[in-house]
């Protein structure tokens, strides 16, 4: 099992505005569905309101809508495992 993890921190000035953050999984790897993570809260892997799925919005991809990210704010951190086939 390989555990992922995403770093996003704006850098600059002002705000990055509709940051959306898509990871192919990678070949000869299987997501581990209810794995995916936002700042340690989980999201459902299906397009359901939450701002995270699995292959839903990219096919083959964990997507994750940040929203709006403001130069020097909190960074956000996205984390889900996968299986080595």
């Amino acid at each position: 099992t390989i555990t992922y993890e995403l770093s996003v921190i704006a850098t600059g000035t002002g705000t990055t505005n509709g940051v959306v953050v898509s990871d192919a999984i990678p070949l000869n790897t299987t997501y581990n569905p209810g794995t995916l993570m936002l700042n340690g809260s989980s999201l459902t892997d299906t397009v359901d309101g939450d701002p995270g799925d699995m292959g839903g919005t990219t096919t083959g991809a964990i997507t994750v809508d940040l929203g709006d990210v403001a130069v020097g704010g909190p960074g956000q951190t996205i984390t889900f495992t996968v299986t080595i086939d």
